[in-house]
């Protein structure tokens, strides 16, 4: 499917399982669910005053400005992390060894999400990135 906005996270994921699993809205949820969370981390006072003994006064956690999420649909990888996980699909980074044979890769490059993945028993690939015509 062609991408619409800046919804490329959404448009990988859905490629990536050949289905209409994902909205903007269902990613949104999950990146908020993990900034809260990340922010009880930070607002622990041990935490912060460990960082703070470690960088000598200089540095904290801050949450940063776009965190999870950002206005224009761009989700982190830990949002696509968690949310492909009730389909059984495990990211590893390159160079972690794998469960199982990979079958498809999720591609961060220049601000941009894109999916390749293995169609049928051939072991052909494909690139299904939503940038494309």
């Amino acid at each position: 499917k062609r991408q619409k906005r800046s919804l490329c996270g959404v448009h990988a994921l859905n490629s990536l399982l050949q289905r209409r699993a994902f909205t903007q809205r269902g990613l949104r949820r999950v990146a908020m669910h993990l900034d809260r969370a990340e922010k009880q981390l930070i607002q622990h006072r041990w935490r912060k005053a460990f960082v703070h003994k470690v960088t000598r006064g200089h540095a904290g956690f801050r949450m940063e400005k776009n965190r999870n999420s950002s206005r224009e649909g761009n989700f982190s990888v830990q949002v696509l992390q968690l949310a492909l996980q009730p389909f059984g699909v495990e990211l590893v980074s390159p160079g972690e060894e794998a469960a199982e044979e990979p079958w498809g890769f999720l591609i961060h490059r220049q601000n941009h999400w894109a999916a390749v993945r293995q169609i049928g028993d051939l072991r052909i690939w494909v690139d299904v990135n939503s940038t494309l015509g």
